[in-house]
Parts: C-alpha cells; structure tokens; sequence
C-alpha cells in the first residue's frame, strides 16, 4: 500500500532503540525499563519525553499528505471509494434505500456511543480519590486486551506497556471524532502512549509503531472520503469482495499491529516469525478467520452507531449494503461457530487454542467496555415494545438451543466473494453443544464428565427458562459450570478464582440480559479480577483465565440468549421487513 518514498518515511517511525536487539536475544520484543504504572492504583500517568515525541513523530507521519496521497493513489484509495460509493448507495440515503429506514429508526433509539472517560474517570476517583491524569482510562482500557486476550502471557510487565503503546490509536481514531473519549485533543493519547514508545525494544514494537502509523493514514482515509470531500458518487454497482473489505478493516481498525507486541513474546514466539508474525494463521484458515473476530464482534456492537457517524469499515454494514439482509441474519452466531470451529480442527498444525482464547477474551471486551454501551444499547432496542423490540427478544423457551447451533463452512471469509453466507443454520443437541463449552473452558484435554454434565446442565435450563426470575437465575449454573472447570484443573480452591465466579453472576445479568448495572465499576472490577490472576504461578493463572473466558464466552454463544445473535438478527429481520415492503 505504500510506495518507496512512503516506505522512507514509515522508517522514521520506530520505539526505543528501533529493531535492535541483545546480541544474546532471540524475542521480537524487550523490555528496556520496566514501568512504575500500577492501574487502578497510581495517581498519576507517566509522561517520557523521548516516548511522546517518538509517539508524535508517528502522529505527524499518518497525517503526512505524502503518505495519506499515497494511498489515495493505490489499491487501498481504490478499494475505500468502491466501498464508500455502495454504502452512501444502499445505506445512507432513506429515499432510495429501503434498508436505511429501520437503520435509522434504530440509530434514534440507541444510545450515543462516546464521552465514556468521564464515565470511567468517576469510577476511577471513587476507587482512588488521588488520581489526577484522566488518560489513565484509555490506557488501561486498551491494556486489559493484553490481558484476557493473550491468557498465556507470563510476564505480567509486558501487557501494560503493551497497551500504553497501543494508545496511540486513539489518538488517530477518537481526536475530532463524533464518538470520541471525552478527552481534548491528542495530547492525553500521546501521554498515554509515550512509555510504550521508551519502554518496549526490538523488531515487534518497532514494526508495531510503523503499522499503527500506516492504519492510522488509512483511517484517515477512509474517513475523508465518507465525508465527501475525496469521494466517487454514489453507485450500487460498486463492490467489494469479503477479502478485500477485510484486508482494508484489518489496518484501519489496528488490528494487525494489535498482534505483534504480545505474539513477539514468550510464550507465543514460538508460533512467529521473528516480528510477531503468527505462522499457523498463514497455514490453517480457521486460525485466520477466528483471529478477525476480534473485529467482528466490534462491528456487530457498533453497527447502529457507525451507520449513524457514517464509519464504512464495519463488515455486517458491508454485507448488509451488498447483499441485503440475507447477508447479517445469523452473522453473530457466525462468530460462536468460528470460535468452535478452531477449537475442533483436527489440520493438526499448532496455535488453535491460542486462537480461540484470543477471540474469546474480546467475546466479552466488547459487551463489558462501556465505550460500547452495549447493555444499554440493547436495552434500550428490547424496550419500547413493538416490532423493534419483538425483533430483539432473546428466542422463546423451549426454542433458544436451536438458535444457538448451526455448520459454518470453512474458509477464510464468513462469506462467499458476492458475499453469501458461509453459515446456515442446523439443530444442535444439548449434548454437542456441551462438548464445545467444556473445550472451551479446558486447553488441550479431554472433558472430564463433570464438567460436560454442568455445561448440559446449564444449557438444558437455559433453553427451558421462561420468565425473568428464571433467566436471573440461570447465571448459578454458569458458576456451576466454572466450579467443574476449576476443579478438573485441581484449582477449586484458588483465592485468586473466586472473584471471577462472583463477576459470572453480574455478568450473566447485565451482559447476557441486559440488566440493570453500574457499566464501570462491574467492567473495572472485572478487569481487576482478571489481572490478579497473573500472580498465580504461570500454568494456574492460565488454566483459571481459560476456564473464565471460556464459561463467559459460552454464556454468551451458546446459551440461547446471545447479544450478537440478537444485535446482528435484529438488524436483519428490519431490514429484511423493509426490504419486502419495497417489493413490487
């Protein structure tokens, strides 16, 4: 996407002492210096000078009109005009796009998404009535994907630079931003960002800095030309096909420089290249497709907010612009399918678990964050009564467990090229359902009956509850299900494990239901929760995490109540609505 002049300039983009390494080293990432951050806990944010004007010299680079025209010029400019001229097409206006009306009518409903600092700095002052630097919470909130993403991380050192590093998005994707932070300008970001700049070394931090650089010039991009100002007219012929979408929201939603910093170091390495490169990926396609829910899942929670701020890279949007409903009904079960489907590969090739613990750590990032206000937002959509909330409802009793099964073809793409469905839905019993929950929960072993009678259990009475009293209910047998899963890796007792089964219960009721909760201090909590177990030793620490992610994962996909099951097939069944009724 660049050319050599623009090569030149990403490669004044670089972290502390750029690609060098140890002359005895052999990791893609070092630790210079460790950081006296503590989140949660330090009153103040630290602020390295060489890491901020490091940080700046990245800022300065992505809105280097050189770099930005660079792309315009190439593929990538090409590709974010075709997908910029359907949606505005089939999307955006309600006079020639059926679609658009109940799109429209739901961006009404829902909250605005954004401003969410100030709902985390309250809760940050609560805890820690010292604390003085709100950019803390957009530091911290981008660290805690180190930390229930990548579960088998040793080094607890890492993941918190790791997110001060990746801080540096947002100072590209929320300054000016009709959803942005809350925070003025770029400065906070850049702060945020700059011990991540001094502290981390080698050729993963460096290459890292350089494709946060480049996403950054494609996002600007593409939001130029949905403002208009760059853009081609209007034209339903434009398309895209599912790969090249893809390839375009994997840089400018920093998806794959996300990935380097922690697959760059123990105990990942072993499954890279020696710049964070994840080799299994390039060899088995359901690797490389379950990675992309990190983004996915994104798209499902903000589909209603970004068709409303006109963001073009959200790929249930795409499909729906391209091939109607069709195309999105289903899209959220997609997602728990490809997270099974990684899990039971027998390619034989490394990394699936790996893979899956990754996507499951944002199977719940995105429900529980409330820069998302995903609770909210689907309370508010399953409110008002009416075909909008009828179209919401979580499945009727006795009905839910046939929604949560069906057969996801393999590939690298949840579509075909003119971007049908690779899924359609199939009958799944109590039964197999169980034995993908209990693979989720425990890496590598085969499920001890315990833990497979619990899973059947807790989905047997999800399918049959059938008033809200019962639904609240249902988050004990969930615990259940992690009790068998701690106790199948001799951890029943671990003190470090009984806060998570304490967050299952509110997560149950304000994740999975929607229900009433404070969406900062059960997100914070939780994240607290999640970070303790980093003091266990390595193999402990790493079974209770896969045994969290794993129920809480399961309780989202597979218990009938799903928030992207519902979310993706309510705009589905809307838009499908309208859709009939322009039909002559």
């Amino acid at each position: 996407m660049t050319t050599p002049e623009t090569k030149t300039l990403l490669r004044t983009v670089h972290t502390a002492a750029g690609e060098a390494r140890p002359a005895d080293g052999d990791a893609a990432t070092y630790l210079v210096a460790p950081s006296a951050y503590r989140p949660y806990v330090s009153t103040t944010m630290p602020r390295d000078g060489d890491g901020y004007r490091m940080a700046a010299r990245a800022l300065r680079v992505s809105r280097s009109p050189a770099l930005q025209q660079s792309l315009l010029d190439g593929w990538a400019g090409d590709a974010l005009r075709r997908l910029t001229a359907r949606q505005a097409a089939a999307l955006w206006d309600a006079d020639t796009a059926p679609i658009a009306r109940p799109l429209a009518l739901l961006n009404a409903a829902a909250p605005r998404k954004g401003n969410e600092a100030a709902v985390l700095w309250r809760e940050y002052r609560r805890r820690n009535p010292g604390a003085r630097s709100p950019e803390m919470t957009m530091r911290d909130y981008l660290g805690c994907l180190y930390y229930w993403q990548f579960q088998r991380s040793v080094d607890e050192r890492l993941p918190n630079l790791f997110g001060s590093l990746l801080t540096f998005s947002l100072a590209v994707d929320f300054v000016d931003a009709e959803d942005g932070a809350g925070l003025d300008g770029e400065d906070p970001y850049l702060v945020a960002a700059s011990e991540g700049f001094a502290a981390l070394a080698g050729a993963a931090p460096t290459r890292m800095a350089r494709e946060m650089t480049l996403g950054g010039a494609v996002s600007y991009v593409k939001d130029a030309l949905a403002r208009g100002g760059r853009s081609a007219d209007r034209n339903p012929e434009s398309s895209l096909t599912p790969d090249e979408f893809f390839t375009i929201r994997q840089w400018e939603g920093f998806h794959t420089p996300l990935l380097r910093l922690a697959l760059g170091s123990r105990p990942y390495r072993h499954l890279t290249d020696g710049t964070g490169t994840y080799l299994p990926a390039l060899a088995c396609p359901d690797i490389a497709r379950v990675f992309g829910n990190a983004l996915r899942y994104d798209d499902v929670v903000d589909a209603i907010a970004d068709w409303g701020n006109h963001e073009t890279c959200n790929e249930l949007l795409t499909a729906l612009a391209h091939a109607g409903s069709r195309a999105v009904h289903g899209y959220g079960d997609a997602l728990a399918q490809a997270v099974d489907a990684t899990l039971a590969c027998a390619c034989g090739r490394p990394g699936h678990e790996e893979a899956a613990e990754y996507a499951m750590g944002f199977n719940l990032f995105y429900l529980l964050v409330p820069r998302y206000v995903f609770r909210r937002q689907l309370a508010a959509l399953n409110g008002p009564g009416g075909d909008v909330a009828e179209a919401f409802a979580p499945p009727a009793a006795g009905t839910r467990l046939r929604s949560a099964g069906g057969h996801l073809a393999s590939g690298l793409t949840l579509h075909t090229e003119d971007w049908r469905p690779r899924w359609r839905p199939a009958v799944s019993t109590v039964e197999a359902l169980a034995q993908c929950v209990a693979r989720r929960c425990l890496s590598g072993a085969a499920a001890p009956a315990r833990l497979v009678a619990a899973a059947e259990r807790a989905l047997a009475r999800c399918d049959r509850a059938d008033d809200d009293d019962a639904h609240r209910r249902l988050a004990r047998d969930w615990q259940g299900v992690f009790d068998a899963a701690l106790a199948a890796g001799g951890l029943t007792n671990t003190p470090q494990a009984a806060p998570l089964r304490r967050a299952i219960d509110r997560l149950w009721g304000a994740v999975v239901l929607a229900g009433a909760a404070d969406d900062a201090r059960l997100f914070i909590e939780t994240d607290i929760a999640v970070r303790a177990t980093f003091g266990l030793p390595d193999e402990a620490g790493r079974r209770v995490r896969r045994a969290f992610f794993g129920v809480t994962s399961s309780a989202v996909d597979h218990s009938g109540f799903s928030p992207y099951g519902r979310i993706a097939n309510g705009i589905g069944t809307l838009c499908r609505s309208a859709e009939r009724d322009r039909t002559p």
